[in-house]
């Protein structure tokens, strides 16, 4: 539904003609659009709103989490009939499928359990509560999905080999030294001046 539409239905909810209130709450709730349901909870909301029943019933068709909450405190409404509804629309978007939104309502449900003087109120809580906590269990308890099979080694990608570098970009080592050199050498210091006493002075004890 588009969003024009949705406000122009929110707007027909403050109509003083019943028929209209309950026309406009019908097609709010066959659109099954997530977008309304911020603009319900604001009727709900407003205590002198004229479609805030109306308003309920179609939070209930949508049956969003996001309700949750508002109902909770509309338990506590001046209304007697308000109450109800919302007693009633609370146990619908509690007792359908498990979601964490609604798991996140309990501590709300249990301190107006313990703290609300109606009884009615008290055993509406209590009754969400083990609607919830049933839920919340039986999430638990399902088993995990199966984790996915590795793929085979033969099915992996195999790394590009290295390219090789250039023959011109290899370093050239160095030539070995001749031994035929070393002795040439070493004769050569035998020949030059003063080799005799370099040599003692070389051997001689310190």
């Amino acid at each position: 539904m588009i969003m024009d539409d949705v406000t122009r239905l929110i707007e027909e909810l403050k109509h003083e003609d019943l028929r209209v209130r309950t026309a406009a709450a019908e097609a709010l709730g066959h659109s099954g659009d997530a977008h309304a349901v911020t603009l319900l909870i604001h009727v709900l909301e407003d205590s002198a709103h004229p479609g805030r029943w109306q308003a309920i019933e179609v939070l209930g068709t949508l049956c969003d989490a996001r309700a949750v909450v508002p109902l909770i405190a509309a338990l506590q409404d001046e209304e007697r009939r308000i109450r109800r509804l919302a007693a009633t629309v609370l146990e619908i978007i509690t007792t359908s499928e498990p979601r964490a939104e609604i798991w996140g309502a309990l501590p709300l449900l249990r301190f107006v359990a313990q703290s609300s003087e109606s009884t009615v109120i008290k055993e509406t809580c209590r009754q969400a509560i083990r609607h919830i906590e049933k839920s919340a269990a039986t999430v638990r308890n399902l088993p995990l999905p199966a984790a996915p099979p590795l793929p085979s080694a033969e099915s992996l990608p195999r790394p590009a080999a290295a390219p090789l570098p250039p023959a011109d970009d290899l370093p050239v080592p160095a030539a070995a030294p001749d031994d035929g050199v070393k002795e040439a050498e070493a004769a050569d210091d035998l020949r030059k001046p003063g080799w005799w006493e370099r040599l003692w002075r070389a051997l001689r004890p310190r």
